[in-house]
């Protein structure tokens, strides 16, 4: 068993996102490795961890010693303007004091010699790179990802705020992801690079002639299987959309979709999230006259979500921005097919057996209100797409990536060696 020290800022056992990316990976690579987790939250904000705090009270996981990183003082005082979503992107500044106080820790540690490779897992994005790679070991950086920015045409879907908002976000990207230093660096001394999407893949290739593995930051980690039952109800179609109700999820484009289709009286669309544009976009739908197919569910449990995702048809997702959204490998595992914007970690995940790629350049409310008329004339069609999921599902399990991390580390380990003797 190697003994790996894995940087995971967020993790929790009970949610998705970025949280369920660390937690899959601790839970399946305990069983090869001996781990020490460093983490920073595991509820909504920096240094909130009592969800940790609580279950590991109760349950522990073999080989694995998680370790809370208590944020600095600054962090704390910088966060706070994060916290009141007054200006989220001091979340940022935050998140560089926070990553300090971990490379003091590690290096005043007299522990570290027994370690064989430091992983930075989690966030994914890139723009943050942290200190861990000064340590002299091993050093594995991702999968990560952050680099696509929303496209042009996706931008009259969002609001005026979310447009200054991602017009920013992008000469931010833009800037940081071509002459951050610390990101130049930290690239450099990184001994084994992976990549969420293959658009991340190619520009860090492009920008600064570094290659890496692509592989998506999660994966399938349940049984794969489907309910057969939900389609002995002829003809009934029931769709699924799971996210934040925020700019950058775009759930109008559905929504607008929706107020295409002449006869809905097949279809039931189960809406799963809450957030900012929920209160509009409920106003939208019920102007419109979508409200007798809409079941606005809000924030639920993670056992909801299955069970809904379980007796769902068809999962929709459009987000101007992407990784890979934890939604399609909850999807994959119950055989439910995935129709998407043909961009961002989507494009690569999913192909014509397991959903439905709608192209960026074209008229996205048309396209996406002529497949779902199609599907509504053809519903046997799911099975078909169902039976491709579970086929396609096979690739994305835990079980098989597993092999693949460890051949990962052994090969980090030889870049080091050799990077050591020259």
């Amino acid at each position: 068993m190697k003994e790996i020290l894995v940087l995971s800022y967020a993790i929790s056992p009970y949610r998705g996102s970025e949280f369920s990316v660390a937690w899959n990976y601790i839970v399946n690579m305990s069983k090869t490795n001996k781990l020490t987790v460093l983490y920073g939250c595991s509820d909504d904000h920096m240094g909130d961890n009592q969800t940790m705090v609580d279950y590991l009270s109760e349950i522990e996981i073999n080989n694995v010693n998680f370790k809370y990183i208590e944020p600095p003082k600054i962090s704390n005082l910088l966060n706070t303007l994060n916290k009141k979503n007054i200006f989220n992107y001091f979340f940022y500044f935050a998140y560089f004091y926070w990553h300090k106080e971990v490379f003091k820790q590690v290096k005043s540690n007299n522990k570290i010699e027994n370690i064989d490779i430091i992983h930075f897992l989690n966030p994914i994005g890139f723009r943050e790179p942290g200190f861990l790679w000064k340590i002299n070991k091993p050093y594995i950086w991702g999968p990560i990802g952050g680099v696509n920015n929303i496209p042009l045409a996706m931008l009259k879907f969002v609001s005026f705020k979310g447009k200054i908002k991602f017009l920013f976000r992008a000469l931010i990207n833009n800037f940081q992801i071509k002459y951050s230093s610390r990101l130049k660096e930290s690239l450099k001394n990184t001994d084994l690079l992976m990549t969420a999407t293959k658009q991340t893949q190619r520009l860090i290739n492009s920008l600064h002639s570094k290659q890496s593995y692509y592989i998506p930051e999660n994966g399938i980690t349940d049984n794969i299987s489907v309910n057969k039952n939900k389609f002995l109800i002829s003809g009934k179609i029931n769709i699924i959309w799971i996210g934040s109700i925020e700019d950058r999820k775009a759930l109008i484009i559905l929504l607008k979709s929706l107020c295409e289709i002449e006869d809905k009286s097949n279809l039931t669309v189960n809406i799963v999230g809450d957030g900012p544009l929920k209160t509009e976009l409920v106003r939208f739908a019920s102007d419109n006259g979508l409200n007798h197919i809409l079941k606005w569910h809000g924030s639920v449990s993670r056992e909801k979500v299955f069970e809904l995702i379980d007796n769902a048809h068809l999962h929709i997702i459009t987000s101007t921005s992407e990784g890979n959204p934890t939604t399609i490998w909850e999807c994959m595992a119950k055989g439910v097919p995935t129709m998407t914007i043909d961009h961002c970690g989507m494009s690569d995940t999913i192909c014509n057996l397991c959903g439905i790629k709608i192209s960026l350049e074209s008229d996205l409310v048309f396209e996406f209100s002529m497949q779902i008329k199609k599907i509504i004339k053809n519903p046997k069609i799911l099975e078909t797409y169902s039976s491709g999921v579970i086929e396609c599902a096979k690739k994305f399990k835990w079980e098989e990536r597993i092999h693949f991390m460890n051949n990962i580390y052994d090969k980090a380990i030889t870049n080091w060696k050799t990077k050591q003797k020259k």
